[in-house]
């Protein structure tokens, strides 16, 4: 009865993604549609590719940072293969299950289970500082034209997830907050629960060593700067292939909102949900609707595009499957 709950859920939030993006398609006209994406400059969309596929360059040296701090050598091409192929996941299915599989991914290559997930979760931790860091040459430009309120309190709810975690890493320097839950665990009795909080536990105090470690903090912050900075830089080549005139933080800025929206996993992918974003940022900068609507739909395209085929490809050499995935964790 659940999993037919959940295949049905699944199935009405594909719905409702797709519902959002076709309502905007609509709303420009299919003809004009057309005639936008005729007009389009293919070598310019060519350069949007390359300039996305430099963020996975930095994407897997941050990982690999990441790794080497808990003494973990991987090849770079590894690495690549389980953090794309970990992408390609999340754009199909709900809830960062793409997240999960890395976690599984990591434990498979050697990985203790809790430092896995808080590297998973630290790169989570990273993206949003970074979207907060350049979304702050905008944040000027936001005060001095009234933007609307959608676009100051997800500027202020990501500032708030980034001090959650470095906040409480901060005042809890002797990582007093690790054993107080592994012991909680200990005592627990029920035996799952109990696991649970150990590795909990054991997470936290990875993530703590991590977030504490300076040099890998510097370049680690540094690596998803450039990450977003390009991700903005890929928007922008498409804004500039259909002859938009706004300026590049425009780009950076509905880019840097459009994934905040994702980060709540409305629906799959962020299907819809991102693409109504990038459009209202844009306008708010002066692009015509339909021209907006355009470079949302192909901005979208283009990097889950990119992500599924290489994604894909990673699964097959990991020879990975959710089913393999779950029989990394322990029962």
């Amino acid at each position: 009865m659940k999993n037919d709950f959940k295949r049905f859920f699944n199935v009405i939030i594909y719905i409702i993604g797709i519902l959002i993006l076709a309502g905007l398609i609509q709303k420009v006209g299919l003809a004009r549609w057309e005639t936008l994406l005729r007009g389009v400059d293919k070598l310019i969309v060519l350069s949007a590719v390359m300039v996305y596929a430099v963020t996975w360059l930095f994407r897997t040296l941050r990982l690999r940072s990441l790794l080497r701090h808990t003494g973990i050598k991987l090849s770079v091409r590894r690495i690549f293969e389980i953090h794309i192929a970990g992408f390609a996941i999340s754009a199909l299915l709900p809830a960062k299950v793409g997240d999960v599989a890395m976690v599984g991914f990591l434990k498979k290559e050697g990985v203790k289970i809790a430092t896995a997930a808080a590297i998973v979760i630290q790169t989570r931790i990273l993206d949003v500082l970074a979207l907060v860091l350049v979304m702050v040459p905008s944040w000027f430009w936001l005060i001095k034209k009234d933007a609307p309120m959608w676009m100051v309190s997800s500027f202020l709810l990501c500032l708030l997830l980034v001090a959650i975690p470095f906040g409480i890493t901060w005042a809890d320097k002797k990582r007093k907050l690790s054993s107080y839950v592994t012991k909680a665990g200990e005592k627990s009795k029920q035996p799952f629960w109990g696991l649970v909080l150990i590795k909990i536990g054991e997470a936290y105090d990875a993530y703590h060593g991590m977030a504490c470690d300076r040099p890998l903090m510097l370049f680690s912050v540094l690596f998803s700067v450039i990450i977003w900075m390009f991700e903005g830089g890929a928007c922008y080549a498409l804004v500039r292939a259909l002859g938009i005139d706004i300026p590049l933080e425009a780009a950076i800025l509905a880019v840097a909102l459009g994934n905040t929206g994702k980060g709540f996993q409305v629906t799959p992918g962020g299907i819809g949900v991102y693409e109504g974003i990038l459009t209202a940022v844009l306008c708010e900068f002066g692009a015509p609707f339909d021209a907006a609507v355009t470079v949302a739909v192909l901005d979208h395209l283009l990097k889950k595009g990119f992500n599924l085929a290489l994604g894909f490809y990673a699964l097959m050499r990991l020879r990975g499957s959710l089913r393999e995935v779950r029989k990394a964790f322990p029962h």
